[in-house]
């Protein structure tokens, strides 16, 4: 069990339980992304992952972020990774929408 900053507790998973979670959400970024609780589930798997699952969740985010930022519960998953204030994550993602929006 792990407590949280809001006092609550919630059970924590070993890392190599969490692994077959993580490949699972980073083979199927846009399906997750774009559901109502999966959006939800992917912000967590990015506070949680390991740095090489992070990365490679991140990186099909990026590669699906045209489709995202117009979906009602995928847009909030650019929103979160926008918010980490990396600046190369910020410039990747700006790049990906480029060229999709501005030859809309």
């Amino acid at each position: 069990m792990v407590t949280q900053p809001s006092g609550r507790t919630r059970a924590a998973l070993p890392a190599s339980a969490s692994l077959p979670i993580f490949e699972r959400v980073s083979s199927d970024v846009l399906a997750i992304a774009s559901h109502r609780h999966g959006c939800c589930v992917l912000q967590r798997c990015l506070d949680h992952a390991q740095p090489a699952q992070r990365d490679a969740i991140i990186q099909e985010v990026i590669g699906h972020a045209a489709q995202l930022v117009v979906d009602p519960f995928g847009n909030y998953v650019v929103q979160y990774i926008l918010a980490l204030k990396q600046p190369p994550l910020s410039q990747a993602i700006v790049a990906s929408l480029r060229g999709p929006i501005g030859s809309a």
